[in-house]
């Protein structure tokens, strides 16, 4: 096995070990996610287990198209179809789609929604209830719906104060609107499938008995949902392996427990093994992080990191730094070390925080771009199109709402009074008006004829493309590509081309949804096989698509400076770190109720840095944390 070879001393004890549960605890630039590949590869070669009788999870899906891309590149024996590689929600998603009929969803079908979907129902409840619709109260009240989902909050109402009060009222009539439209959010995707497994032992009992080995990738962000889905296909006969490090802990907002991790650690059933050389820093760098780790031994896993990398060159610190000279530097670097700004990042605590940063580098013309700043499934035109699909599939309001308002003739007040009359009746909006009597109802509700005709049409068109979906079921898959073939003809019927010339950016918007379609048809070339009709294949990527790309970013293959938030830059890796803003008050976050998380972001930021790292606060009064460092390994400088 050549791929061993590569591999240190601590990394093949963990790859290797035959303890049935296994917790390794490897530190930033380890070889963490090598680790696992390895641990999986060695279990296929060696024939320890069938690929259909492993399971691996992870946290976002770049890891995934990583895992496997190592492991093909070792294993070619074994088909991508028998491997099961998901991140949490794939996986639920995976399973909801097999079974979620014994939970009330006719034939399997729901449309998941993401977090535009979720503002938009929050921004209607509120409207409709006569509370601000604000965007930072939209994002406070979604924050509390993830933490009553995820165990996180207290959902007691004798215990809540006014405002919360409110919320809460709001995140029931939230959740009667998913029921009502029969949808599920991402939060669901996991309750769901806790439900499937807890009130049908039978389907819990066939993934126990299928999965023999259970990979668990980045363990130290598992919430207590996640855990309650894993530990209910586990069974005393399964092999754990799960590989994290609870000092990159940082997601506690998302309910994540990095204890768990920790306790394993403590648990004589379970087998440690501890991953310490570090492959990405200089030494200046690993001694200036490990510094920090000691003076923070109580609240921090003391796992202490080598490396056979130079020295380096101090960690610099700098304090009252101007953005200008930050961005002065940075044109340095560049003729002296010989770097392109893809090469450097700005990171920092807060996404705000990069306004101040935006604005300099427009003036000084440097090619930038924000890590994880906006998503493709995201763009207005992308969420046109799959409202289209999606209206046709599940009727559901807001889909159909969408297709509405791209309408012409057809005006807010007008939609509102749609929307109102459907919610008296007590049914969806789609059935309120696929109905003759209603048409007659808006005509002497004085809607104008023109917007009356246009609603009719609107509908008689979703009706028709219903109808091709029923008719010639088994012929329909014998095309080359029925799915965009399918969704071309629906862009067409509706004049939605037309409607995009209207928009700002409407080339660039044209691209996209050409972008989109070539998606649509790359992966139905790959699945169409595994579905019987057309109307199945358009169901299972309407929900593919939303879960492929849940962390898919716009990341940009240009010559680009990066700026990011710490959280957003884990997992990766620069040669030139610039950790800005590192005041006091910023970090840690003066609004923070958890000191220790804020620790861990301090850390996770200033282990990125490859060869060169630079400390910034733009104020005399700096971070605290700065004061938790051997000074040894920095060289201070004062503008």
């Amino acid at each position: 096995m050549d791929f061993l070879q590569e591999l240190n001393e601590q990394q093949k004890q963990a790859v290797y070990e035959e303890h049935p549960r296994i917790c390794v605890i490897a530190g930033p630039g380890c070889g963490k996610t090598k680790t696992l590949v390895s641990r999986l590869i060695y279990l296929l070669a060696s024939q320890k287990a069938q690929p259909q009788n492993i399971l691996v999870l992870t946290f976002a899906k770049k890891a995934i198209k990583e895992i496997k891309k190592r492991v093909f590149s070792y294993i070619t024996t074994v088909s991508p179809k028998d491997l099961h590689i998901y991140n949490f929600h794939s996986f639920c998603f995976h399973v909801l789609n097999k079974h979620s009929y014994l939970l009330g969803f006719p034939d399997s079908k729901f449309p998941v929604y993401d977090r535009h979907e979720q503002e938009t129902i929050i921004r209607k409840i509120l409207y409709q209830n006569n509370y601000s619709a604000e965007k930072k109260e939209i994002n406070t009240i979604l924050a509390y719906i993830s933490g009553w989902k995820n165990g996180k909050l207290n959902t007691d109402p004798l215990q809540f104060d006014e405002s919360t009060k409110t919320r809460y009222e709001i995140y029931q009539k939230y959740e009667e609107y998913l029921k009502t439209n029969q949808a599920l959010d991402f939060n669901d995707l996991l309750l769901y499938t806790i439900d499937l497994f807890t009130y049908h032992p039978s389907v819990r009992q066939e993934y126990q008995a299928q999965f023999t080995h259970i990979l668990l990738d980045e363990f130290q962000d598992i919430n207590s949902v996640q855990w309650e889905v894993i530990k209910l296909i586990l069974s005393e006969k399964q092999n754990v392996f799960l590989v994290g490090d609870p000092n990159q802990a940082i997601y506690g907002f998302q309910g994540a427990t990095p204890e768990l991790i920790s306790s394993f650690t403590k648990n004589k059933e379970w087998k440690t093994v501890y991953l310490s050389t570090n492959y990405r820093s200089t030494s200046n760098i690993l001694h200036l992080s490990n510094s920090f780790i000691k003076k923070n031994q109580s609240i921090l896993v003391s796992n202490l990191l080598n490396t056979c990398n130079p020295e380096g060159v101090k960690v610099n610190f700098l304090t009252r730094l101007s953005v200008r000279s930050i961005v002065r530097h940075i044109r340095w670097l560049l003729i002296r070390e010989k770097l392109t700004f893809s090469d450097i990042a700005i990171l920092y605590r807060n996404n705000y925080l990069s306004t101040r940063l935006e604005q300099e580098l427009v003036v000084q013309r440097v090619p930038y771009e924000i890590l994880g700043s906006f998503k493709f499934i995201e763009r207005e035109e992308i969420k046109d199109v799959l409202s289209f699909l999606r209206t046709i599939i599940y009727q559901d309001n807001i889909s159909l709402l969408r297709i509405l308002g791209l309408q012409e003739k057809i005006g807010a007040r007008t939609i509102e009074k749609i929307e109102q009359n459907s919610e008296k009746e007590k049914i969806s909006i789609y059935e309120y008006l696929n109905n003759f009597a209603t048409i007659t109802n808006l005509s002497q509700e004085k809607m104008m004829t023109g917007q009356i005709e246009k609603i009719g049409a609107i509908i008689l068109k979703i009706n028709k493309w219903q109808e091709k979906l029923k008719l010639e079921l088994s012929q329909q898959l014998e095309q080359k590509s029925p799915l965009s073939t399918f969704l071309l003809g629906v862009l067409n019927d509706f004049d939605y081309w037309k409607h995009l010339k209207t928009r700002i950016n409407a080339t660039e918007r044209e691209k996209n949804v050409q972008q989109f379609l070539n998606i649509a048809q790359n992966w139905e070339n790959k699945r169409k096989k595994e579905y019987p009709n057309l109307n199945e294949l358009i169901n299972a990527f309407l929900q593919w698509i939303i879960i492929a790309f849940e962390d898919k970013k716009l990341i940009k293959t240009r010559n680009n400076l990066i700026l990011s938030s710490v959280h957003q830059a884990k997992g990766l890796e620069f040669e030139v770190v610039f950790f800005a803003y590192l005041d006091q008050g910023t970090l840690p976050y003066k609004e923070t109720q958890d000191l220790t998380e804020e620790k861990r972001l301090f850390y996770v930021g200033i282990t990125r840095a490859k060869k060169l790292l630079y400390l910034i606060s733009s104020q005399e009064l700096y971070s605290p944390f700065l004061d938790e460092v051997d000074k040894e390994y920095l060289l201070k400088n004062s503008n």
